[in-house]
């Protein structure tokens, strides 16, 4: 499934469709910059960023892969100490203000994103984990055998 997000009503299905990935976790953070030589001034200058957050997160026992792609980034910010791993989220929270939507991963800021358009991509998987913790079952065929 694929949505895009630009709209406060586009927002407001993210979060609810989302649950804003309550117990989540971010698992990848991707930065890609596009920078263009400008002749006039002899410099590279920056023609579009792009940052990608994929999530796992919980929604009623069935777990759900977000890849995240913000489109138009003017305003990153990624923190993370040596040692510690700063990817729990509690909830996110989101914003549009002035054209702009605004991310924050956490609480703290060790990951907020200022973009201009963002893309949804999910999957989920089709059973719990509690699915895949019993035993495998095993079977047993019999039959009768005539003579050797």
């Amino acid at each position: 499934m694929t949505h895009s997000i630009k709209t406060v009503d586009d927002l407001r299905w993210f979060l609810t469709h989302t649950q804003g990935f309550r117990g989540g976790q971010v698992t990848d953070v991707h930065v890609a910059k596009r920078l263009i030589f400008d002749e006039e001034s002899g410099q590279d200058v920056t023609a579009g960023s792009m940052v990608t957050v994929v999530v796992q997160y919980y929604v009623h026992g069935i777990l759900r892969i977000t890849k995240l792609t913000l489109q138009g980034v003017t305003d990153l910010s990624i923190f993370e100490q040596d040692g510690s791993d700063n990817s729990p989220l509690g909830m996110i929270q989101v914003e549009l203000h002035e054209g702009k939507l605004r991310f924050w991963f956490d609480p703290q800021g060790d990951l907020y994103v200022v973009c201009e358009e963002a893309m949804l991509e999910e999957v989920s998987v089709p059973h719990s984990d509690a699915d895949l913790g019993g035993a495998a079952t095993q079977w047993m065929f019999q039959a009768d055998s005539g003579e050797p």
